[in-house]
């Protein structure tokens, strides 16, 4: 690979990184600036609802995190030696492709419930294409990045089952949906920035050894 092939592909890696940054750091900075918002009891989907005080800053970034999540998506295709991560990358983009029409044409209105279509669309987000990112991704890697998302599903599980079923039973005052849904939002961004140093660690080790025979047959000549 040349050096600047490598950039670009190091660049398409990083943008993992930055959109998992950035969606954190979006989530926190739009709750410190709505006055009397809570992170435990509202969700992170009332921060772009319509009549919200952050629904343009939050509107903006979410796109911005959009274009990131689809340079991600075509930078793990170029590691796609193997079938599995094609399937991550397919993955990728469906996730992309949803935060997008969500934020754009399905936000929620603030004070009111969920749509059908928009609850639809987060559960079909977070079900099929999250938590089946995180199955891929466990099978295409045998190191401990495989543990680590199985923790991470196993992490899932227990926290959707304490918030349906057991906190509402020992937790008394307001719903603690909010939190529920950013540890899990949260750990799943965690786990694709870590898919991405993953993944720039393996393309270094192969462009390295890809380049060590060309530079020993140069320094022979």
């Amino acid at each position: 690979m040349t050096e600047s092939g490598w950039r670009w592909r190091k660049f398409l890696l990083v943008s993992g990184f930055l959109a998992s940054l950035l969606a954190v750091g979006t989530d926190v900075l739009a709750g410190m600036l709505w006055e009397g918002y809570s992170f435990t009891s509202q969700s992170i989907s009332e921060l772009s609802a319509i009549g919200s005080p952050t629904r343009s800053l939050v509107f903006a970034l979410n796109l911005v995190y959009a274009a990131l999540l689809i340079a991600f998506e075509l930078g793990v295709w170029g590691c796609s030696r193997k079938r599995v991560m094609r399937v991550i990358a397919g993955l990728l983009l469906g996730n992309a492709a949803i935060s997008i029409v969500v934020v754009t044409f399905f936000p929620m209105h603030l004070g009111e419930p969920l749509s059908a279509m928009n609850l639809g669309l987060m559960v079909v987000n977070v079900i099929f294409l999250q938590m089946l990112t995180i199955v891929f991704g466990a099978f295409a890697f045998r190191n401990w990045f495989r543990y680590y998302s199985i923790g991470t599903l196993l992490a899932f599980f227990v926290l959707t089952v304490f918030g349906l079923f057991i906190a509402p039973q020992i937790v008394p005052g307001p719903p603690q949906s909010g939190l529920q849904e950013r540890v899990m939002g949260y750990g799943y961004l965690s786990w694709q920035a870590m898919l991405s140093i993953v993944l720039l660690h393996a393309e270094s080790e192969v462009d390295r050894t890809t380049t060590m025979p060309q530079n020993a047959s140069s320094s022979s000549d």
